[in-house]
């Protein structure tokens, strides 16, 4: 179910909210040149050959387990499919030194696989619960994944404007803005990739 917060009440804004158009614009500015950078970014081409990469060794040793990062991106389809070909490959397993040499090999192309993905302009500012950096925990907060993930966020910026200036005259109004922003990464310490506000 989608909610846009918009004709919710009667609310009124008596004075103009410099402070959060401000805020919107910026996170409007900063999105734009993220994802601009993102186009013309080679980091797309060698992200694009680490996949096949990555995609190719396993296909060609599918008895071997798909590291964490990893399965989490996979569907039925691509599931079936290794499960399909992990059968068929049943009899020309390898021995077991043989196996433990070529996961690690794996697990090396797919960690290296995302943290080049963590290289791309629109994710690079955001924070990493598994690896915090104190200056992410601010850049985050202007980092969206999308349109959609822009719009929303103005879509309720502009919502809360209406009802957090009228009620506190425009006080304490970070206290409304940041932890929001903030509250996701301090549930996922494990976590090894990058969120955006949310």
């Amino acid at each position: 179910m989608l909610f846009i917060p918009v004709g919710l009440d009667k609310s009124e804004v008596r004075r103009i909210p410099w402070v959060s158009f401000a805020l919107i614009g910026v996170n409007i500015l900063v999105f734009l040149s993220l994802w601009m950078s993102s186009l013309q970014s080679p980091v797309r081409e060698e992200l694009s050959q680490k996949s096949e990469a990555v995609a190719q060794y396993l296909g060609q040793r599918p008895y071997l387990k798909v590291p964490y990062e990893l399965e989490q991106y996979l569907d039925a389809y691509s599931r079936h499919r290794l499960e399909e070909a992990r059968a068929a490959a049943s009899r020309t397993r390898p021995v077991d030194y043989v196996v433990r040499r070529q996961q690690q090999t794996l697990n090396d192309m797919v960690l290296d696989l995302f943290a080049t993905v963590r290289r791309l302009p629109l994710l690079k500012w955001g924070y990493v619960p598994g690896e915090p950096q104190a200056d992410r925990l601010l850049t985050c907060l202007f980092v969206h994944a999308g349109w959609v993930h822009l719009i929303g966020n103005m879509l309720f910026c502009s919502r809360q404007v209406r009802s957090s200036r009228t009620s506190t005259a425009g006080r304490c109004f970070s206290c409304f803005t940041f932890p929001p922003g903030w509250s996701p990464r301090w549930h996922t310490p494990g976590r090894t990739r990058a969120v955006s506000r949310r």
